[in-house]
């Protein structure tokens, strides 16, 4: 496909990863920014049972483990959905290993999790669902961050095109919504709209 504008929408692990090449590359102080800015990952584990152990009006349970990252947050789904859903989250490192889980390890380390806080009645799941962003090849991880180097300076580097014929959108692009779904729509729509300007 041939056109004189390109926007260039995909996540900031995948840049890092130098999965898209760029002719002519791009100018040092994008390529720069790029490669200070972190990029983190998160796992999202959908876990769902028979009938509900927990209090069904909280939203909202939180999990101190030994080892950092190991689930330390739980959101009650049922409230919204009806249905004996917990939604369960991993970070940092432990996150990226979790996503390596097979099925039955990752049921068993929530399983487990899951008695720590509830009790050793917690039956066995009936269903899983999760992400593995670390793993997906159009990801590579979820969420952009100010790495240890990095300036918001390189966040908002990125929302100014490369000339006129490319633009970056994304929740990497720019400093101030970085990391977030809106930030990578409003990002999306900037873009466009500087797009739009030049037609």
């Amino acid at each position: 496909i041939e056109g004189a504008h390109a926007i260039c929408a995909v996540p900031l692990g995948v840049l890092k990863a130098g999965k898209i090449t760029f002719d002519p590359p791009l100018p040092r102080v994008h390529a720069s920014a790029i490669m200070r800015i972190g990029f983190g990952t998160v796992t999202k584990a959908a876990v769902a049972f028979e009938t509900p152990f927990w209090p069904i009006q909280t939203q909202f349970f939180g999990h101190l483990d030994a080892t950092r990252g190991r689930w330390p947050t739980a959101f009650n789904l049922r409230p919204s959905t009806g249905h004996d859903v917990l939604m369960m989250i991993a970070t940092g490192a432990y996150a990226a290993r979790a996503d390596t889980m097979n099925t039955d390890d990752l049921k068993s380390d929530l399983t487990d999790v899951l008695r720590a806080m509830f009790g050793n009645r917690v039956p066995e799941p009936t269903g899983i669902v999760s992400s593995a962003w670390s793993r997906d090849p159009h990801t590579l991880g979820a969420y952009s961050f100010p790495a240890v180097g990095t300036r918001p300076a390189d966040f908002d580097r990125l929302a100014q095109g490369v000339g006129t014929g490319l633009s970056f959108a994304g929740e990497h692009v720019g400093f101030a919504y970085h990391g977030t779904a809106h930030g990578a729509h409003l990002s999306g729509l900037k873009a466009a709209a500087a797009v739009l300007r030049q037609l």
